[in-house]
């Protein structure tokens, strides 16, 4: 077994007897202990599903190919790699070419929406100009649908919160209508399920911090506290279906959004790991407030400027510093999720010291 990192240097080399720390490979395999001072059994193979995760790259078509490259080298290792919304910073159709033209089609690529997909100052990108460049056909022609994965059990929903306009935790009943049923569906499977969206539902106010290692200080930067407002309608299905219970309720806005009615019923405890998320340029990694059993792993930006916007705050809360040429210029994240025990591991990929020298290597959390 190797491992390589972006610049193509092995990592993690083929003797496979001696305990490994690195953190690539503690994400997808085990070590077992036997009896007796530094004896280890092999690698357990056991099969981890394991996801590679940036966001907000914000038309940085470098970062993206190195995203790419990492995943191709590593592709007998990682399932799977995710972008968490803003792909583009402006959404133009020659963004997408250029951005897209940096995607290896032999690896498995999923793609959120983000609102910077949605917003656009001039002429603004339809849903279908969208979709055609999202890779996507489990949903013909939505940017909301599911990925599964059968051999691992997993099953991953992406959401579209702009449904159908620019604008934090937007949905039409349709797709919250579609949401119940997947979940009902995994139930029925016996998928564990995770959730991937631009934005943490409700702003990230709404999160307790968990690994204070891992977890940005957000506290520096409550000035860009939630300024939204619109209930946590995905949090409350995700906890009617962890807990198999119903739920009835009609959510009203106090803008021109239109209501949404939930009346459903989950049979049996769903198995739900956590969210992959992004859109606030911070590692803000923490359990809900209004759901405290429910995981966020937001990650900071991908793209290499952190000051892209100077003038605002956010921008400047990503992972520093980040050094062009050299491996720090990355920030992403690679996950491994044991579902047997309920755990989650996190490896960073790149830049891991913030910009109060706090570093973020690894971290592991339960769901």
């Amino acid at each position: 077994m190797s491992i390589f990192d972006i610049t193509g240097n092995r990592i993690v080399d083929t003797d496979n007897t001696t305990p490994r720390t690195d953190g690539l490979a503690s994400v997808r395999y085990h070590f077992n202990t036997t009896q007796g001072p530094n004896t280890w059994t092999t690698y357990n193979n056991y099969g981890l599903f394991t996801i590679a995760h940036i966001s907000d790259l914000h038309n940085d078509p470098t970062r993206y190919d190195r995203f790419m490259r990492f995943l191709s080298d590593n592709k007998k290792y990682i399932d799977a790699g995710i972008v968490t919304g803003d792909l583009l910073d402006i959404s133009t159709v020659a963004a997408f070419a250029e951005m897209t033209a940096k995607e290896v089609y032999d690896i498995d690529l999923i793609k959120c929406v983000g609102n910077h997909e949605k917003a656009n100052s001039g002429n603004p990108l339809s849903d279908a100009q969208i979709y055609a460049n999202w890779n996507q056909t489990t949903n013909t022609g939505k940017l909301y649908f599911y990925k599964d994965y059968v051999s691992k059990k997993i099953r991953l929903i992406c959401l579209d919160v702009y449904d159908p306009v620019e604008g934090d935790n937007h949905y039409q009943q349709a797709q919250i209508d579609w949401f119940i049923n997947a979940l009902k569906d995994a139930k029925t499977k016996g998928y564990t399920v995770i959730v991937a969206r631009h934005n943490v539902e409700g702003g990230y106010t709404n999160l307790n911090p968990n690994n204070k290692g891992f977890f940005q200080r957000w506290y520096q930067w409550a000035e860009i506290g939630s300024i939204y407002n619109r209930g946590t309608i995905i949090e409350d299905i995700v906890d009617a279906f962890k807990n198999g219970t119903s739920l009835n309720q009609t959510y009203t806005f106090t803008d021109s959004t239109p209501s949404i009615t939930v009346n459903t019923s989950f049979s049996g405890n769903g198995d739900f790991a956590c969210y992959l998320c992004g859109h606030y340029h911070g590692d803000f990694i923490g359990y809900s407030v209004v759901h405290p059993n429910q995981l966020y792993l937001s990650i900071a930006q991908g793209c290499l400027k952190s000051s892209i916007r100077p003038s605002v705050m956010w921008e400047q809360v990503s992972d520093l510093p980040r050094i062009e040429g050299e491996k720090s210029e990355d920030l992403f994240n690679v996950y491994g999720f044991d579902t047997t025990n309920k755990v989650i591991k996190v490896c960073r990929v790149g830049s891991d010291v913030n910009d109060i020298l706090e570093e973020r290597k690894f971290a592991t959390y339960t769901y």
